[in-house]
């Protein structure tokens, strides 16, 4: 196997780039927390229904996780990393 060192500058920017990812991903299925209980008062519906949001949205994550895993390793995996911080709403 052989070995590649990257610089130090680049290692840093990789670094980086991971840490946001990992941000923005703990931000991201925790942020709908804060909202369930306006969610029940505005649907009049109970705290035990309102919950299955971010169940439904966790399994959501899980399922494409592991297709785009699949995907990964077929295009790239550093494509689809990337193509991950593409916002869809910008276009």
């Amino acid at each position: 196997m052989a070995s590649t060192s990257l610089a130090p500058k680049l290692q840093r920017l990789a670094l980086f780039s991971v840490c946001l990812g990992q941000f923005m991903s703990a931000l991201d299925s925790r942020s709908i927390n804060v909202a369930l209980p306006t969610l029940s008062v505005y649907f009049d519906a109970s705290m035990a229904v309102v919950q299955w949001i971010p169940l439904a949205y966790q399994l959501t994550i899980v399922g494409l996780v592991l297709s785009m895993a699949r995907l990964g390793d077929k295009l790239g995996r550093k494509t689809i990393y990337g193509l991950g911080f593409v916002d869809a709403r910008g276009v």
